[in-house]
C-alpha cells in the first residue's frame, strides 16, 4: 500500500461500487419478497437477516 496509490485508489473505488451493487441488490430482494414480517418464522428471520446485513454495511 505504501508507495502505490494509484493502485490502493483503485482497490477502494472498485470496493465501494462493490458494496454500493450489493446494497442495491439487498434493496431489491427486501422489497420484491412475496411475504412480510408477519408470516410466521420464515418472514421474520428473512427480514431480520436483512437488516442485520444492512447494519454491517
Amino acid at each position: 500500500v505504501l508507495g502505490d496509490h494509484r493502485s490502493s485508489c483503485q482497490r477502494l473505488l472498485i470496493t465501494i461500487l462493490l458494496g454500493g451493487y450489493f446494497t442495491c441488490l439487498q434493496g431489491l430482494e427486501y422489497f420484491e419478497a412475496s411475504f412480510s414480517i408477519s408470516d410466521r418464522v420464515y418472514g421474520s428471520t428473512f427480514f431480520y437477516l436483512q437488516d442485520f446485513t444492512g447494519y454491517m454495511y
